[in-house]
């Protein structure tokens, strides 16, 4: 696929093809137009057209007002006419083949061209004056938009399977498992009756759940401190972000094998090592495979916008990079590289828009929609409703030995509500803390987009077309009859055409 083929003969009207080839290589990406200017010094040129000929999609057909005087002309010469044999293959072909006259050149009449390339004056023309030449070319590209694919499709954003409200019920059993058993192993092989081993086993997770309640209350007041420092942090690349933060990743690590070396040592013999390598490898292993997941997204283009900070940060920097640094990127993009940017620009606004109804959640529908935003919900359900059961165990097994006392049916009482009050109040301030945090990041990402924005939808490089008007997100809108696009205001250029030996 090489796109636009332009066909033309020399002469005085260089300048004008010039300026063609060079605003549709601008549009639509210099892979996409072809110019025999454009073949590689040192290749055998009848080689190289032939093959950019075979593989277009469309070829144009530039006709000056002596263009026909010209085609007799070189038709009396012993050598290959390129121009004929271009057109003539063209629509051999069936390819589309779209005459464009120059100024006051018109059609030939069907007669006066050689019988392989009648058909050319059956095709519909296009004009191409020097007084109206941006809009002449616009018209141009808005024809060529029809027939020049694309080399970038927008992806549909993949589905997060974690966001299924079926799993929230599974997570909260799984925590409930989880929290029931845990304390379990540590208090019932002391020397006490089980009704007094469940009992130790509800209140020391209900500490625990207080601990946790109250460290999250805790950090309530530095939430915003901690979110400044995290977004300053994030605009980096993961590497660059490890090798930031390696003061804390270096103890977390040293922690992680510690506590893995302590849980392991009670084991016996040669398993006791064969735990611990087989504990460093695993940890290892995921340490490669989140290094190389990153890795491949912070590589990764178009940037995929998620409504993680990290995800749409990394967009956000990355577009504004390319926009900022690389000379393609500029405010005369071609096509894709300007339809990428503006998807990007706009799954921005889709992803703000997503944080902000999720900011106005009521408690309710937070608390059925915090997957995967937020695990603690669920833990913090789970884990209370261990507490209950093992309190509950424990009045029933006391019942049951005659052992039950007043003291006993108030700790259980007190247990049940303390429970039911510490997971209360998780869950509100894990609603506060994540409610402030859709809004910073909406925030965030608006002030991106106050950046991008201008540089995105530049005034010379959007201008509509054929008085077009521009969408909501600042891409030109498409006319009934071709789709909207954007052309540059350079109208010439003083390079010359055509190469030594091809005969044009």
């Amino acid at each position: 696929m090489s796109g636009v083929f332009v066909n033309y003969r020399q002469g005085r009207h260089s300048a004008a093809v010039s300026a063609l080839a060079l605003l549709l290589a601008r549009h639509f990406g210099s892979e996409l137009v072809f110019c025999d200017t454009n073949l590689p010094p040192g290749g055998r040129y009848p080689d190289q057209l032939r093959a950019k000929l075979r593989t277009c999609d469309v070829l144009i057909a530039v006709l000056h007002a002596e263009w026909l005087q010209d085609l007799h002309a070189r038709a009396e010469r012993d050598d290959v006419d390129w121009v004929h044999y271009e057109i003539k293959t063209a629509l051999e072909e069936k390819k589309v083949v779209l005459p464009v006259l120059l100024d006051d050149a018109g059609l030939p009449a069907r007669d006066a061209l050689p019988n392989d390339i009648t058909e050319l004056v059956m095709r519909q023309r296009m004009i191409l004056r020097a007084t109206h030449f941006t809009n002449d070319l616009g018209d141009l590209v808005l024809e060529l938009e029809n027939h020049v694919p694309r080399t970038w499709r927008p992806t549909t954003p993949r589905e997060d399977k974690r966001a299924s409200r079926a799993r929230f019920p599974l997570t909260v059993i799984g925590w409930f498992a989880a929290t029931l058993l845990l304390p379990l192993p540590f208090c019932l092989p002391m020397k006490m009756p089980l009704w007094a081993g469940l009992t130790v086993s509800a209140v020391v997770s209900a500490l625990v759940l207080a601990a946790i309640t109250l460290l999250i209350a805790m950090l309530q007041p530095v939430n915003w401190a901690c979110y400044r420092l995290e977004r300053r942090m994030a605009v980096l690349s993961f590497r660059s972000y490890l090798s930031r933060s390696w003061v804390v990743m270096v103890p977390a690590t040293l922690m992680i094998v510690m506590g893995w070396l302590d849980l392991v040592a009670p084991i016996p013999g040669r398993w006791h090592v064969y735990a611990v390598v087989a504990g460093l490898i695993a940890l290892g292993s995921w340490l490669q495979r989140v290094l190389l997941r990153q890795d491949t997204l912070d590589r990764e283009w178009p940037p995929r916008v998620t409504l993680e900070p990290r995800g749409f940060r990394r967009a956000a920097v990355r577009l504004h990079t390319r926009l900022t640094t690389e000379p393609q990127w500029g405010r005369q993009r071609p096509r894709d590289s300007q339809e990428q940017a503006a998807a990007i620009y706009r799954d921005l606004t889709a992803a703000r828009l997503t944080l902000l109804t999720k900011a106005d959640r009521t408690r309710r529908g937070w608390l059925a929609h915090s997957q995967p935003d937020s695990g603690r919900p669920p833990c913090f359900l789970g884990w209370a409703a261990s507490i209950t059961i093992l309190q509950s165990a424990a009045l029933m097994v006391a019942l049951d030995h005659d052992a039950a006392s007043a003291r006993m049916f108030l700790i259980t009482v007190g247990v049940v509500l303390v429970t039911i009050g510490l997971t209360v109040l998780a869950l509100c301030l894990d609603f506060s803390f994540h409610r402030s945090r859709y809004r910073w990041q909406a925030q965030e990402i608006a002030e991106w987009q106050a950046v991008l924005e201008p540089l995105v939808f530049t005034t010379e490089a959007d201008v509509p077309i054929s008085g077009g008007q521009c969408d909501a997100v600042g891409a030109p809108t498409r006319s009934p009859r071709s789709p909207g696009t954007r052309v540059g205001r350079q109208t010439g250029t003083s390079a010359s055409l055509g190469r030594n030996g091809v005969g044009r």
